[in-house]
């Protein structure tokens, strides 16, 4: 218990190593603690997202954590520019979601939050669970700004990118360009 109160204390104050390894060594110690599988699931989370030797997620984390951060254009700009030196992997995935849901929502600049999405659905596959929703999301907010626009085409395109993991963003988009055609002929 209290190397797993230690693993927690430290993960929040991002000395992520050290909250790896107790939590490793709480498992360990006592493999019928009540803590057992939260330390488990806390530890996979962390080596999952330990490219870069914890460096890449102690900055995405801190901007995380950082309640007005998503709203402040100088901390996205300096994420987005920050993550393309991070080590290919799921923080670098996750920092270009952050990134481009900021872009998107907060700031208003969907140029820049398609440019992220982009770069999200052309990342190399890791071996997580937790990467598929996030493609699939990503498509879906890059289909949506498509739509938005009016461009069909791209919003198509990125449908399809995710196809196999999300079959009904496709049918969405189909559905959104036939509706389209119908209004124009309908003026005509």
């Amino acid at each position: 218990e209290r190397l797993y109160d230690s693993a927690e204390q430290e993960e929040h104050s991002l000395d992520l190593r050290d909250a790896l390894r107790d939590y490793d060594a709480s498992v360990a110690e006592d493999p019928s603690s009540r803590y057992v599988l939260r330390a488990k699931a806390r530890a996979r989370w962390l080596r999952e997202r330990s490219e870069g030797d914890f460096a890449p997620l102690e900055r995405l984390e801190r901007v995380r954590r950082d309640p007005s951060a998503q709203a402040d254009s100088r901390a996205v700009d300096a994420l987005a520019d920050a993550l393309e030196k991070f080590p290919p992997g799921e923080v670098r995935i996750e920092a270009r979601m952050f990134v481009a849901e900021a872009y998107a929502t907060k700031l208003a600049r969907p140029r820049e939050a398609e440019r992220e999405l982009d770069a999200l659905l052309d990342e190399p596959r890791t071996k997580t669970s937790g990467e598929g929703p996030i493609r699939a999301a990503a498509a879906a907010m890059l289909a949506d700004i498509a739509m938005a626009r009016g461009d069909a085409k791209a919003a198509e395109h990125a449908a399809s990118r995710v196809a196999s993991i999300d079959p009904q963003l496709p049918m969405r988009v189909a559905r959104w360009a036939r509706r389209r055609i119908l209004e124009r002929i309908a003026v005509v």
